[in-house]
C-alpha cells in the first residue's frame, strides 16, 4: 500500500489559459518530491479544456480534478480541495502562477518549522500592464526580499499545515476576494506570523493586458480588502483617515504616494520603474475609490 503524499498542491481554476503550463510544472515537482496536485473549478468557455487531462488520468496518478457545478470563489474552491487532500501540507497557487524549480521542496522544508509560509512572486513581463498589475499586488513579495517573518503573504504562493488550516476553519467562503488576507490576519490573532521564503518562487502571468483589466482587478481586490481591514481592525491608514469620505476625497494623493512607494519597493523586478508609475498610480487610485465605495455601502 502506498504511503500518503508529502504535500498537496492546490489550484483553484476558472477558465485559466495557463493551466496546462501550471499543471505540468506542479506535477513535475509532485513526482520528484512525492506530492499530489488537486485542481478544482470549472470551464465556462471552450478556450481552455481539461478533457485531455481527464483522458490521461491513468498517466497522471498524482492529479485529482474536482469539477464544480458553478463558479466558486477561490477560497471556496481551496476549501473543497483540502477536503480531498491526502497530505498534511497544503501548497496553494493560482492557475496563472507557474511554480519555479525547487518551489515545492522549499515551501515544505519551511513548513517543517513554521505553520504558515509564503514564497516569492516573480513578475511576468508579457506587457507593461502585466508588470504594473504584479507590482501593485505583490511589490512586497519579490525575490530580492530577505527570508524571515513578515506581516503578510498571498495565496498565489502560500503553504500551510493541516492543523493550523483546520484551527482557522479554512478560508472564509463569504469573501470573494481578500480571503487569503483574512486568513493571515486570523492567524496573526493567534500569534502566528507568516514566514517568507524567497527561494520558493512562482512566475505570475495574469491575463491583464489593458488599462481596464488593470483597474478592474484593483477594484475587485479593494472590495474584499477594505472590508477585511475594517472587520479585523487592520487599517491601511491611521484610524480617522480610514473612512469612506476621506479615502474618496484623498484618493488621488493617496494613490500617488502608494504608487511611488510600490514602484520603489519593486524596482528590482521592473525593467523600467518610472515608465510604469502612471499605470500603478491608476491601479492604486481605482483601489482607493472602490475601497471608499465598499466601506460606505457596508455602513462602515
Amino acid at each position: 500500500m502506498s504511503s500518503a503524499p508529502e504535500f498537496s498542491v492546490i489550484v483553484p481554476y476558472l477558465d485559466a489559459p495557463l493551466v496546462d503550463r501550471v499543471l505540468l510544472a506542479a506535477l513535475e515537482q509532485a513526482e520528484q518530491s512525492r506530492g499530489e496536485v488537486i485542481l478544482v473549478g470549472m470551464e465556462r468557455t471552450d478556450s481552455v479544456r481539461l478533457d485531455p487531462w481527464r483522458e490521461r488520468s491513468d498517466d497522471f496518478t498524482l492529479l485529482k480534478i474536482i469539477d464544480t457545478d458553478r463558479p466558486y470563489a477561490p477560497g471556496t474552491a481551496r476549501n473543497k480541495a483540502v477536503e480531498a487532500a491526502s497530505s498534511e501540507k497544503f501548497l496553494f497557487i493560482d492557475a496563472d502562477a507557474v511554480p519555479q524549480p525547487g518551489w515545492a521542496e522549499s515551501l515544505c522544508r519551511a513548513l517543517d518549522v513554521h505553520p504558515l509560509v509564503g514564497g516569492a512572486v516573480e513578475f511576468g513581463a508579457a506587457s507593461d500592464y502585466m508588470l504594473a498589475d504584479n507590482a501593485a499586488a505583490f511589490f512586497d513579495l519579490t525575490p530580492d526580499r530577505a527570508e524571515g517573518e513578515t506581516d503578510t503573504i498571498c495565496s498565489v504562493n502560500m503553504g500551510i499545515g493541516r492543523e493550523l488550516f483546520q484551527r482557522l476553519d479554512g478560508f472564509d467562503e463569504e469573501l470573494v476576494t481578500a480571503e487569503d488576507f483574512d486568513l493571515i490576519l486570523r492567524a496573526r490573532e493567534l500569534g502566528i506570523k507568516p514566514y517568507f521564503v524567497p527561494r520558493a518562487g512562482v512566475l505570475h502571468l495574469p491575463g491583464r493586458n489593458d488599462l481596464q483589466a488593470l483597474q478592474d482587478h484593483a477594484r475587485a481586490w479593494a472590495r474584499g480588502s477594505a472590508l477585511v481591514r475594517k472587520r479585523r481592525k487592520e487599517p491601511l491608514l491611521p484610524g480617522p483617515l480610514f473612512t469612506p469620505a476621506v479615502m474618496h476625497w484623498l484618493a488621488s494623493p493617496l494613490a500617488l504616494a502608494a504608487a511611488a512607494a510600490t514602484v520603489w519597493s519593486a524596482r528590482k523586478s521592473l525593467h523600467r520603474p518610472l515608465g510604469l508609475l502612471g499605470m500603478v498610480y491608476r491601479s492604486r487610485r481605482a483601489w482607493f475609490l472602490q475601497a471608499a465605495k465598499s466601506l460606505r455601502e457596508a455602513g462602515l
